[in-house]
């Protein structure tokens, strides 16, 4: 007969969650009192191992091929040094809770968390599950989905932020970060409303991009997408072999080009020093103030060339 689950509680403090799991999804939540619970539901629940040891609270699925089931962790919100969890197809889900560090990595299921606050690094994995994180907080943000689709609001790291993307979506909106570093194989970009101080940088093969953010500098790849900017940077460089490109914003360098496809530029800032445009067989479009205009470098080998 399926067991039924079980319960564990106790007034210790947990310092450390670590966790080793099959087929049972994990969630985890940070609580004001003291002390922790942990409930274990599901078919064949025994074949959870649940310990504390010198303050570190471990979960271990003994049989990792067992049916699935659920555990559900609450702790203090405030005193944990490393959330670690590593799960073969379960969900994780954190809410309201942080450490020091912290590591989620699933090979198949879906991953979430939200109100995280980490004082190191927060690193989420999956090889086929998806990603959806809010109100995050952390030294570095690091997030791998090789075929599903990541996004990310309301997040904040004092350094840096890297996503690398198979073929899933990626969408980041209101992040900052003082760096970003996006990759991205064949899933649309979208970014909106986010800033990164120092630099980014954006990389896809076959997706599109559209982003609006502020920077210092930033540079924006392209190998078959079409790239959609809206924003400012001190310096952008767009590149792009054969999408389309469309740039609106203040920019005191920018420099685009392509190979094949069409290059449309609003440039606000009447003090920029300098709008470098080239394409093979695209149109190039240029609008920006008067003053500007002779800082304009502007060059297709056999599209039209306008300047506005």
């Amino acid at each position: 007969m399926a067991d039924k689950g079980f319960k564990r509680t106790g007034s210790e403090a947990v310092k450390r969650v670590q966790a080793m799991l099959g087929s049972f999804d994990v969630s985890i939540e940070g609580v004001s009192e003291g002390g922790y619970s942990v409930d274990v539901l599901g078919q064949n629940a025994s074949c959870v191992d649940v310990s504390l040891e010198d303050g570190c609270l471990t979960l271990t699925q003994k049989t990792l091929e067992a049916g699935s089931g659920r555990i559900s962790v609450r702790l203090k919100a405030d005193l944990c040094e490393l959330i670690d969890i590593v799960s073969v197809s379960g969900d994780i889900k954190l809410k309201r809770t942080g450490a020091g560090e912290v590591t989620l990595n699933s090979t198949s299921g879906f991953i979430s968390a939200n109100q995280v606050k980490a004082e190191g690094s927060f690193r989420a994995e999956s090889a086929s599950g998806g990603f959806d994180g809010s109100d995050i907080s952390a030294t570095d943000i690091c997030l791998n989905m090789r075929s599903n689709a990541i996004k990310l609001s309301g997040a904040e790291a004092s350094n840096e932020i890297t996503v690398d993307s198979g073929s899933g979506d990626v969408s980041l909106s209101d992040v900052r970060a003082l760096e970003l570093k996006l990759e991205s194989a064949s899933g649309s970009v979208k970014i909106n409303s986010c800033e990164f101080k120092h630099s980014f940088f954006i990389r896809t093969y076959a997706g599109d991009a559209e982003v609006k953010l502020m920077s210092a500098t930033g540079l924006i790849k392209s190998t078959s997408g079409n790239i959609r900017f809206a924003g400012g940077s001190r310096e952008l460089i767009i590149e792009s072999t054969s999408g389309s490109i469309r740039a609106l914003g203040e920019f005191e360098r920018v420099r685009i080009s392509s190979v094949s496809g069409g290059i449309g530029i609003t440039s606000k800032l009447p003090s920029a020093e300098r709008i470098s445009v080239r394409t093979v067989s695209g149109d190039i479009d240029v609008w920006c103030p008067e003053q500007a205009l002779h800082r304009v470098f502007a060059q297709s080998l056999s599209g039209s060339v306008r300047k506005h």
